[in-house]
């Protein structure tokens, strides 16, 4: 975490007995030390904070892409079937067996015929 050569080292603890004294410095060493930890498990929960919240800016972005690709896959399935809906309307009816009856014809020819 720093870049603390051993003989910096050696000068801090010089400095630190002097001034603090060799009753309070393992005292003191340990609040510091604590008081590190206590500063990295906040680093690194604002960094997990930062990673959650880009990772839900990439769900986002998924989200909103899949959400386009929906709508044109609606909008093209809709188009198809509007033209197979027009194809079925253009193409001319089969005439049922009654429609193709001449008009000249009796109406019913199973009837026997009257004398």
């Amino acid at each position: 975490m720093f870049n603390i050569s051993f003989g910096e080292v050696c000068l801090i603890v010089t400095v630190g007995l002097i001034v603090i004294g060799p009753q309070r410095l393992p005292e003191t060493a340990r609040v510091l030390g604590h008081l590190i930890a206590r500063v990295q498990r906040q680093a690194a929960g604002v960094k997990a904070d930062i990673r959650r919240e880009m990772d839900l800016e990439d769900l986002k972005s998924i989200h909103s892409e899949y959400k386009t690709a929906a709508r044109n896959a609606e909008q093209s399935f809709n188009e198809q079937a509007q033209k197979i809906r027009t194809a079925v309307e253009e193409t001319p009816k089969e005439k049922t067996p009654e429609e193709e009856k001449p008009e000249n014809a009796p109406a019913d020819s199973s009837a026997p015929a009257q004398r």
